[in-house]
């Protein structure tokens, strides 16, 4: 009897191309025409889902004025991770965000200022850890990831650029297949959901006057 030991990603036999690769052609596709989540998704096709979960978190994690794209981009990071959950090979998101765009210079900034710090960090990334591909464990982060994409809806500051960029960081790990990224960033999620959840706690008792103390 064959034992269901497969690992999240491990169908595809060709190899992937690199999260800074991907996010380089993006950028030159932007410079001719603008990009929809749509569009995003036919041309990521199958290596989709880290690609995707660092481009949805993007305008949130990095320090530049995006308003707006944190409820919608924090929704299609939660159905992205839930495929992720379910096992899917393919990216699938309904049609009504199909249609949200990446205006032209936030897109240019944003992948500007992220493959910077991919070219900073690449040396210390590399495929590592494959036990984190398991499909379990890619359970487990998948579930952290919905609750960071939720935090990011909230309408509490501080609930958006940290939860944003450690989904960025999830999805680093899950595109170059690096286990301890995965693993760094696990940690890092169960200690921001931690102090969300008391941050909601002390809301619920205080009063939305207790806000004023995080501004």
């Amino acid at each position: 009897m064959q034992k269901n030991t497969q690992n999240f990603g491990d169908s595809h036999t060709t190899k992937p191309t690199s999260l800074k690769n991907a996010l380089l052609e993006i950028k030159d596709s932007s410079e001719h025409s603008t990009i929809t989540l749509g569009s995003l998704i036919h041309q990521l096709g199958s290596k989709g889902f880290g690609v995707l979960l660092a481009i949805l978190a993007l305008p949130s994690a990095l320090p530049i004025p995006a308003p707006g794209y944190s409820t919608p981009f924090g929704i299609a990071i939660s159905l992205v991770a839930l495929q992720i959950f379910a096992g899917r090979k393919t990216v699938w998101l309904p049609k009504q965000l199909h249609s949200i765009q990446f205006g032209q210079k936030l897109t240019n900034k944003m992948l500007t200022v992220a493959t910077n710090f991919l070219n900073k960090i690449e040396k210390l990334i590399r495929p590592r850890y494959r036990f984190f591909k398991n499909v379990w464990i890619m359970r487990v982060i998948a579930l952290q990831i919905v609750l960071l994409a939720l935090l990011m809806v909230l309408p509490i500051p501080m609930t958006n650029t940290i939860p944003a960029m450690i989904i960025f960081l999830t999805a680093i790990g899950i595109s170059e297949n690096d286990g301890l990224i995965c693993l760094i960033s696990s940690l890092l999620s169960i200690i921001a959901i931690i102090f969300y959840l008391l941050l909601l706690f002390i809301l619920s008792k205080v009063g939305s006057e207790a806000i004023q103390l995080f501004v």
